[in-house]
């Protein structure tokens, strides 16, 4: 937490200092990477972010907030069929997640299969209005 303060606050060294901190006490914790990788992402840094959320699956490979994380940088460098992948793996942990849905519409868009991202959209509203 005291890392996004230091982020908010304008002081990103800093920020990413904690989350080294975080990682160097404790390299086993999951959270520590994915914060990590979330605060590359937030600037841009996409190898950071990747690097983090690879690291996060390989100590929690049942992760889908980090398979989507790591799926949503790929589709930032423009690696839909990665993306793909990545989104459909975190559909068959959990097949009830609405993101994994939605940002795997915007891979089949960018791969122009507009049947499949019809129904991931479609499949996004169904299961967000269950849940």
């Amino acid at each position: 937490k005291l890392a996004l303060i230091e982020a908010v606050q304008g002081r990103s060294n800093r920020a990413l200092a904690l989350l080294d901190q975080a990682v160097e006490s404790n390299p086993e914790n999951e959270s520590s990477y994915l914060n990590r990788g979330n605060y590359y992402a937030t600037l841009r840094q996409w190898k950071g972010a990747l690097a983090n959320y690879a690291r996060a699956l390989e100590l929690n490979p049942l992760s889908v907030f980090a398979a989507v994380e790591s799926a949503r940088t790929h589709l930032e460098l423009d690696r839909a069929d990665i993306a793909v992948v990545e989104l459909n793996a975190a559909l068959d942990i959990d097949p009830r997640a609405p993101d994994a849905y939605e940002l795997l519409s915007s891979a089949y868009e960018k791969q122009a299969r507009k049947t499949d991202a019809a129904a991931a959209r479609v499949e996004a509203k169904r299961v967000r209005e269950i849940h």
